[in-house]
């Protein structure tokens, strides 16, 4: 297993203890890094700058539409600036959690003015950003860190009473960030979620349910990706995001041979009759479906 690592930051009484923690991070980074621990290290620190719409607790530009309660983002951009400002001076990267409107708006904020591209600064989740902000993405070379199995219809049922159909309009838009030029890294959000990354693809590429396949139910279906555009999100994708590119994620001399054999038909409404047959990691096959009790 290859770990890349964030460490958690969290909402302190003022900036000095904000900055403490990132201090803790840069000495953890230095000592966990590619050379002295490569499978295990720490790349940089994530913030959790808002909840989730399903709990009411994403910061959002317009109230609740089933209560009224307007929900803000649990950072300002006066108080997250700090942070990312020290995290970014000392080579670390940063990781934001954002998945309300409101909160999105704040982090692309923050990040354009204190973080280069080639820090590869990354926002997780960005479930329901503006077009405004689905395009600053690619500006400023920001890394849409996506989990499409949140996108699975199935749980969604409460979004239309919760944000009002006209915002549900604008959930998960990965086709804005990938044609704004964002890159892209498609993850599972495991333990959170299931870990099922052809399931998740599946969702990403028809916005229809994994989960319970009957029903017809697609969501936002002019944001799906492609099925290439996945796979390399989950594979290539997912190792820049990391700083992991140099050695994972595509299959070419000097790189680590990490990959799976599939039985598939190369189409996205075919993804979940697809059966992985092989696991191979650092060139030896640890896993095969012709022994799946034991380990070669």
């Amino acid at each position: 297993m290859r770990i890349a690592a964030y460490w958690l930051i969290r909402p302190g009484k003022n900036d000095e203890e904000n900055l403490l923690q990132v201090e803790r991070a840069i000495e953890l980074a230095r000592s966990h890094n590619v050379e002295t621990t490569p499978n295990c290290r720490i790349v940089g620190v994530k913030v959790i700058c808002d909840g989730i719409i399903d709990a009411c607790t994403a910061g959002l530009s317009e109230p609740y539409a089933h209560n009224g309660h307007l929900e803000v983002p649990l950072w300002t951009e006066e108080q997250l600036e700090p942070v990312v400002k020290r995290a970014d001076e000392a080579g670390l990267q940063v990781a934001l959690h954002a998945i309300g409107d409101a909160t999105i708006k704040v982090v692309i904020n923050v990040l354009s003015k204190w973080v280069s591209p080639s820090r590869r600064p990354r926002v997780e989740h960005i479930e329901l950003a503006s077009e405004e902000d689905a395009a600053r993405l690619g500006q400023f070379g920001i890394t849409a860190s996506i989990q499409p199995v949140h996108a699975d219809p199935a749980i969604l049922r409460a979004w239309p009473k919760l944000i009002g159909p006209h915002r549900c309009e604008r959930a998960f838009p990965y086709r804005e960030f990938a044609d704004g030029g964002a890159p892209l890294a498609l993850g599972s959000d495991a333990p959170t979620a299931p870990h099922v990354p052809l399931g998740n693809v599946y969702v990403g590429t028809t916005r229809r349910s994994y989960r319970e396949p009957e029903m017809e139910t697609a969501v936002n279906p002019h944001f799906a990706l492609g099925l290439c555009e996945s796979v390399a999100a989950g594979t290539e994708g997912a190792a820049y995001s990391c700083f992991d590119d140099h050695r994972i994620g595509v299959l070419k001399e000097g790189h680590k041979a990490d990959f799976v054999i599939v039985d598939m038909a190369w189409e996205k409404e075919k993804l979940m009759e697809a059966k992985v047959m092989e696991t191979w990691y650092d060139g030896a096959k640890v896993w095969s479906s012709a022994n799946v009790n034991g380990v070669h």
